[in-house]
């Protein structure tokens, strides 16, 4: 299995993120780039840690392994 060691974008926490075997290079250039948030930052912000999609401080995160990944603003999908 694939790791990778961020900080959450939130708390600065370290994490050691194992990266799921569906597509491991597609979400390791993403989280190697994007902002992202822990599980105790997701629920401290009232959003439930299990969810595949948030939305945090004004932007959609993914679940990725076991964090969330910023992906766009919000407001960014809709014309």
């Amino acid at each position: 299995m694939v790791t990778l060691t961020r900080s959450c974008s939130l708390c600065h926490r370290e994490l050691t993120i194992p990266l799921p075997e569906r597509n491991p290079s597609e979400d390791l250039q993403l989280l190697s780039h994007a902002a992202i948030a822990c599980a105790d930052c997701v629920q401290r912000l009232g959003q439930h840690p299990e969810d595949r999609y948030v939305v945090l401080l004004g932007a959609y995160y993914r679940k990725v392994g076991t964090v969330h990944v910023k992906i766009a603003p919000v407001g960014a999908f809709h014309g």
